[in-house]
């Protein structure tokens, strides 16, 4: 699932979607209710897709995060949370935000993988990022329901 986000192989990552519930993309940990949620379809040609979606809005500044859905997944994919691991967390949570974090109220039941990416000494540690990948387990196999980001935030 990560490889597939990391090389931006939307073939694969549209495979791995849930049919029903479509994939939630939030960039922050509380997954707000008018979150962007893409179908399979939509994945699979996200390279064609060139409708610009209001993804949320940038944490601090508050300037919107305005984006096609391949260029929203490319910016996720070069997180260095996918590229520079330094944990992975199943089911939990590795690091937090000051922001609240709602995925197991919003997600009842799903499964979470954190990829996270500690940070660097010459930034105190504040360019710390996570990437979570949220499953729902209950079929016969996992399917991607959100991919959810979680940084420092001022």
């Amino acid at each position: 699932m990560a490889t597939a986000l990391r090389t931006l192989d939307f073939a694969a990552l549209s495979k791995l979607a849930s049919a029903t519930a479509g994939v939630t993309i939030s960039p922050h940990a509380f997954v707000s209710t008018d979150a962007q949620v893409v179908n399979r379809d939509r994945i699979a040609h996200a390279t064609t897709d060139t409708t610009v979606r209001l993804w949320g809005f940038t944490d601090g500044e508050g300037a919107p995060i305005r984006q096609t859905l391949q260029q929203r997944l490319t910016a996720i994919s070069g997180s260095t949370a996918l590229t520079s691991t330094s944990m992975i967390g199943y089911d939990v949570v590795v690091h937090t935000s000051n922001s609240a974090n709602n995925i197991a109220t919003r997600f009842a039941g799903a499964h979470v993988v954190e990829y996270h990416f500690a940070g660097t000494s010459r930034h105190r540690d504040f360019d710390w990022t996570s990437v979570r990948l949220v499953f729902d387990t209950s079929g016969s196999m996992p399917l991607l329901i959100a991919i959810v980001e979680d940084t420092w935030t001022i």
